[in-house]
């Protein structure tokens, strides 16, 4: 499910938003995990908070996922699969997964995903991008579906 997930989404967005975005919400809900532990160690000094660890990617698909619902452009669908992925964890409520959701609904909300895309095509076309774009399985920005939506607004206004 997380491969197929990831999937989808680079070809949402375009490898490098793909790969940015997945490396900026690692970075988030860690570096968060990492000071809820802190806080949590501080006031009741108990050790057991520093082993309390994110083991799986699992707050990070329920981010970007969350991240697709709260987007302006979110789907019903999007919304479905996210009440599908937090059935098996209602009981088990668990900090990670409360951040991804909370980093998720931020970035949505925020249009944190967004980037200029003809920066990115430059990138791509003559900049450090260029071998990465060679590879087979690359989606490039102008071939992603969120640049296809940009150039079909950009041609309904005209």
């Amino acid at each position: 499910m997380i491969i197929d997930c990831f999937s989808a989404m680079e070809l949402e967005f375009g490898s490098v938003l793909f790969l940015s975005l997945l490396f900026q919400m690692i970075i988030s809900i860690n570096y968060l995990h990492l000071q809820y532990s802190i806080i949590g160690h501080f006031f009741s000094q108990n050790e057991g908070y520093h082993w309390e660890g994110i083991t799986s990617l699992y707050p990070i698909l329920l981010g970007m996922t969350m991240m697709k619902c709260s987007s302006c452009d979110g789907d019903s669908f999007a919304f479905r699969q996210l009440l599908l992925m937090m059935i098996p964890h209602i009981h088990n409520v668990s900090i990670p997964n409360i951040l991804g959701l909370v980093v998720g609904y931020l970035f949505g909300r925020m249009d944190y995903w967004k980037m200029n895309a003809k920066k990115v095509q430059k990138w791509e076309e003559e900049g450090w991008l260029r071998y990465l774009a060679t590879r087979p399985h690359y989606v490039a920005i102008v071939n992603s579906n969120v640049y296809k939506m940009e150039v079909k607004q950009d041609d309904e206004i005209v």
